[in-house]
């Protein structure tokens, strides 16, 4: 069996890899898993190419984790998962910059407070 290269995320408006949960994310790394424990990938390339895999989907659904306990307003956990992960660092530096924007006034345009800021 060979691998294709395997896609992980887009950018774009119309991708639903930006909408991955946790779980989801944790089927496509069980689904891997079984693949490598298989023994079915016969080259080191696809190897190779499976644990590239499986590390860019571990560090997806951190990332997707912290901003979940970023929504959720759980700054603690969110650091700790954090930590050790720079490709999360972007969400809580996200959260930082909306907390010293002022909040708008009830009633004021949209992008208001980011102007006055």
């Amino acid at each position: 069996m060979e691998l294709e290269p395997l896609y992980l995320s887009r950018k774009h408006g119309a991708s639903i890899s930006h909408r991955f949960s946790p779980a989801t994310l944790a089927t496509l790394t069980e689904a891997d898993m079984a693949l490598k424990r298989s023994g079915e990938l016969r080259t080191a390339a696809a190897r190779r190419a499976l644990d590239r895999r499986l590390a860019g989907l571990r560090s997806w659904t951190v990332r997707e984790e912290v901003g979940a306990d970023l929504k959720a307003r759980r700054v603690g956990p969110a650091l700790l998962k954090a930590i050790g992960r720079p490709h999360a660092w972007p969400l809580l530096a996200r959260l930082a910059t909306e907390r010293r924007r002022p909040a708008p006034r009830p009633g004021a345009p949209a992008g208001e407070a980011q102007l006055a800021a």
